[in-house]
Parts: C-alpha cells; structure tokens; sequence
C-alpha cells in the first residue's frame, strides 16, 4: 500500500549502492502512466543514450540491452503494470543487470518472476511514536494529557511513515492541549474510505491539507496542474502561486 515507505527503502538501498563504486545505479521512477516507448526513453536519458532516432521498439531494446552491463542496477520506482523485461531491453540473469523495484502489488511481483519479495510492513507502536516524536521539533515537550492525545493522534496513522511524518510536522511546535485535542477530533472525522489507500493515507492526507492556510492551499493545488513526478522549478512556482 502506498506510504508504507517503499520508496524511501529504495532511496537508501539507492544511495548505499551509489558508495559502492563498482555498481553503476541507475534511479527510474514508473509510476502509472506506463508505456514501453515512455520506459525505454527514461532508462536511455540515465545512460546518457539517445534513442530519438529510433521508432522501433526492439531495435530501442537491443540498444539498451547493450548499454546496461553486468555491474549495472537498475532500480524501478512505483511500478503499476506487468511488463517483459525483454521488451524493454533490460538484460536479465547470470552476470548481467540487476533491478530493483517497488510495487503495491504482490500479484505483480508473482507474475513477473521476482526472483526475492520483501514486503515493506507499517511501523510497530513503539516504533510509530519514536517515529512521531522525532519528527516533531524537539521543543515540542510533552507531558500529561497532552502526551496522551498525542499518542493517540499518532496511532491514527496507522503506522504508516508518511501518515506519521505528515501529521507530526504540521504539529510541530504545537504546545496547547486544546489545539491537539482538536487535531484528534479532526482526525477522526476525516472521510474513510473502502480500501486501505482511502481508508488510513487520504484522511491523514485530507487532514494536514485542511490545515494549510488558504495562500498554501492554492499553492498546493497549483502543483497538481503539474505531471504526476514531473520536476518544479522554484521560480515557476513562486510565480505561479
């Protein structure tokens, strides 16, 4: 499920392999608007490859094939939909390129013959409150009922990561009892949805950005005009809000 901190494993397993200087690592985030064309186009820009020239889907495959060598690590962020490796050019087995990727989709693991599943889990109690804790500012002090209701408003995350992160950062600094009872209350009223996307990350989602300021909110929503990964420029987003 999303939010569970998938992504961020990867970023660490991203920058650990990146030390190691014999591995060539190569970050390629999927996401949903899938095609093989659009793929093939974002492994060839991380090679340094220029595949514009080239129409043909196998014959784009054959170049990336050559490309990606033996001590090569593709790691595919966010991936939706089955796909054959082959097609995309990506050579796989005995010393040749590895990945890496992460789906909310065992069913997709299993149909693409991941060779190793690691199911990201939701953080333990004692691990979420840690969590929360620290994310908050360290002069947030918390003591009694106040301690208490924060507790319970970490709970509400579920032990989901981004939940925590969220919730905690827009409560950082908060030092009145009244304004975490009422962040509580919020929280529990939050719409609930059918599956556990809906159900424990969009009420925490729908939460903080009920308690954006209205100049953050139209911020907020100015960014969605944007491509799902697509990258903002600083100056086209001060502008445009």
């Amino acid at each position: 499920m999303g939010g569970v901190g998938k992504t961020t494993l990867a970023k660490h397993i991203h920058n650990h392999l990146l030390e190691r200087t014999q591995f060539k690592v190569y970050w390629i985030t999927v996401s949903q608007e899938f095609s093989i064309k659009r793929l093939q186009d974002d492994i060839a820009k991380r090679l340094r490859l220029d595949l514009s020239h080239e129409d043909d889907e196998d014959s784009r495959a054959a170049i990336l094939s050559r490309a990606l060598v033996k001590q090569s690590v593709l790691i595919l962020d966010d991936v939706w939909q089955e796909f054959s490796f082959e097609k995309i050019g990506i050579p796989l087995g005995a010393n040749k390129c590895r990945v890496i990727l992460t789906t909310r989709s065992l069913e997709l693991c299993n149909r693409i013959s991941c060779q190793r599943v690691f199911e990201a889990k939701t953080l333990a109690t004692n691990e979420a409150w840690d969590l929360f804790k620290h994310t908050l500012d360290p002069k947030t002090v918390l003591h009694g009922e106040m301690e208490e209701i924060a507790k319970s408003v970490a709970k509400r995350c579920a032990g989901l990561p981004l939940g925590i992160i969220t919730v905690a950062g827009s409560m950082r600094g908060v030092i009145n009892v009244c304004e975490w009872r009422n962040a509580l209350e919020q929280l529990k009223a939050c719409s609930v949805g059918h599956d556990e996307m809906e159900r424990d990350v969009f009420p925490i989602l729908e939460w903080s950005f009920n308690r954006l300021n209205g100049c953050l909110r139209q911020c907020f929503l100015y960014c969605s005009l944007y491509p799902e990964d697509c990258y903002i420029k600083r100056e086209e987003l001060v502008i445009g809000c």
